[in-house]
């Protein structure tokens, strides 16, 4: 897989903390709960960010777009240095992480255990967007913003996972 790949599946984990953060302040304590585990996954996941650094992609700098969305916009107009704007992008992509390893764990176990639920297809829909998303020629926060109320609920059924009851199977 191309670098583009790798850039643009970065940007969208940066974003699913970014974005999704009020949410996640709610429902934090499930999401980094086991912080042996989040840390040491996190950490070594983490350490490929630097391989593949998220960056505006070229044939957007080639229209004279340098941004890919508001944020990096925001983070741009502000501190006006790559280095900083990479060490927030790489702090946002370690707290995402999580949040994407919640959702892979939470199918494996529902796939386990052969209860499909509503929260698994919220989290296929997000695995799903995460593969397919950088396979496009861009990476543009705009498309982000399409996951974003199905990635929304998703977080809020671990705070409340008695309005997940809707078995799939019957």
């Amino acid at each position: 897989m191309s670098g583009g790949f790798w850039v643009a599946i970065r940007a969208y984990v940066c974003q699913l903390f970014i974005y999704l953060f009020p949410v996640v302040l709610i429902c934090w304590k499930a999401i980094y709960k086991n912080t042996k585990a989040v840390i040491t996954c996190c950490l070594a996941l983490s350490l490929f960010y630097w391989l593949f650094p998220v960056r505006t992609p070229k044939i957007l700098i080639d229209s004279n777009i340098h941004t890919f969305g508001f944020f990096q916009k925001f983070i741009r107009n502000i501190f006006e240095n790559m280095l900083i704007e990479d060490i927030i992008f790489y702090i946002t992509f370690i707290l995402g992480l999580p949040i994407l390893i919640f959702v892979v764990k939470d199918i494996l176990y529902k796939l386990r255990e052969r209860s499909p639920d509503f929260s698994l297809l919220l989290d296929l829909t997000i695995i799903a967007f995460l593969l397919i998303m950088p396979i496009s020629y861009l990476v543009w926060e705009k498309y982000f913003l399409l996951l974003l109320p199905l990635a929304t609920v998703r977080i809020l059924l671990i705070k409340y996972p008695e309005k997940n009851r809707m078995n799939l199977t019957g």
